[in-house]
């Protein structure tokens, strides 16, 4: 995904987040990357889905 990012092919993120707990932070991204939430949906079983364009 990184280097489909760098490149500039990547136009939209989706992200589908569970509910879980964990101990120690993990990184999506390598680098900073400004995203635009454009939808955020939730489900019954707690998942929530996540749609972020990239910003230019």
């Amino acid at each position: 995904m990184h280097s489909l990012l760098v490149a500039g092919v990547v136009d939209e993120v989706q992200m589908r987040v569970c509910p879980a707990s964990r101990s120690k932070e993990t990184r999506i991204f390598e680098d900073q990357r400004e995203l635009k939430l454009v939808e955020a949906a939730s489900f019954e079983n707690g998942v929530v889905l996540l749609r972020y364009e990239i910003a230019n």
